[in-house]
């Protein structure tokens, strides 16, 4: 995702980029971006703390977990530099993944019922769930497929949550959801949205139960792209802070669009976003975030081409 960033600023004019790295990493194929290689022996947050106060806008790439991209986007905020991602706000309610179904729930937008994992342990098992089927069990503040399970039975899932009892808070339980998976990639701003592209997920179940993300079709779903476009218009009127590039995981199961989670930070969809669109992602983005533009439109000429994304092992 950084090297897709990277390469899109660095088709703009009067763009300097700066950016970090592991120390442990190549950084050779970076020529266009300044860079500065952080080991173990450095405090990644005081550095990052620093740099930010050097530019005129800052756009973090970041995960949910651990409230890595809250943090982040706050050091941003006071810096009063201009952020090109989410509010914190919104990232907040978007990393909590609960808290994503009671505001999705709140705006009658079709979501997934969730259950925080203490709760769902709590119930016998003569207490009758309207769940029907498999059961999903994630992280309530997890990036992508990360440490999501599937289990077969209510009893499989109170089995695993009474071994691991001391994670419980961090995980939540919800029914699995028949449908094709999908995303969708859209730029917002004050409770406004711009659909970029309808995405198909590759998703298998590897060992153990888990789930996996092997690759992504981008504009794969172009031909339900009106129906995409009604759906990014009402989440960005419920979560009105969503801000630049925003990234909805959903599920498509016939006529129903159902909303499985709200990602506020570049995805890897971006990774193939330029192919797809014919046009620039970033110069889009730097436009919204101009505050001397009143009104923001999307390029007349952006192609919604269907690209295969094939994730690496």
């Amino acid at each position: 995702m950084r090297e897709a960033l990277i390469a899109d600023l660095n088709a703009l004019d009067n763009i300097e980029i700066f950016t970090t790295i592991d120390a442990r990493l190549d950084a050779s194929h970076l020529t266009a971006a300044s860079t500065l290689a952080i080991d173990a022996s450095a405090n990644p947050f005081e550095i990052w703390q620093v740099l930010i106060k050097t530019c005129d806008a800052a756009l973090i790439v970041a995960p949910e977990c651990d409230g890595i991209l809250s943090k982040l986007t706050h050091m941003v905020e006071v810096s009063g530099v201009v952020n090109l991602g989410c509010a914190q706000s919104s990232v907040d309610i978007a990393s909590n993944k609960y808290h994503t179904f009671i505001a999705l729930k709140s705006a009658g937008i079709m979501t997934i019922p969730t259950m925080m994992a203490d709760e769902f342990l709590t119930l016998g098992f003569n207490d009758t769930l309207s769940w029907q089927g498999d059961y999903v069990l994630k992280p309530i503040d997890g990036a992508g497929c990360e440490q999501t399970m599937l289990f077969k039975s209510q009893a499989s899932v109170h089995d695993w949550l009474s071994q691991n009892n001391c994670q419980n808070q961090g995980y939540i339980v919800q029914p699995f959801q028949e449908g094709t998976p999908a995303s969708m990639s859209m730029l917002c701003r004050d409770g406004q949205a711009w659909l970029l592209s309808c995405n198909q997920q590759n998703m298998v179940m590897a060992e153990s139960q888990h789930m996996k993300l092997l690759g992504v079709i981008v504009n794969g779903l172009s031909e339900q792209r009106s129906d995409f476009e009604q759906l990014s218009d009402r989440i960005a009127l419920a979560m009105p802070t969503l801000n630049g590039y925003v990234g909805v995981d959903v599920i498509v199961d016939e006529s129903e669009f159902i909303v499985v989670e709200i990602n506020p930070r570049i995805t890897t969809s971006y990774i193939a976003l330029s192919e797809s669109l014919g046009c620039n992602p970033m110069r889009m983005m730097l436009d919204l975030a101009d505050s001397k533009k009143h009104t923001f439109t999307l390029p007349n000429n952006m192609s919604h081409k269907s690209v295969d994304l094939i994730l690496n092992e």
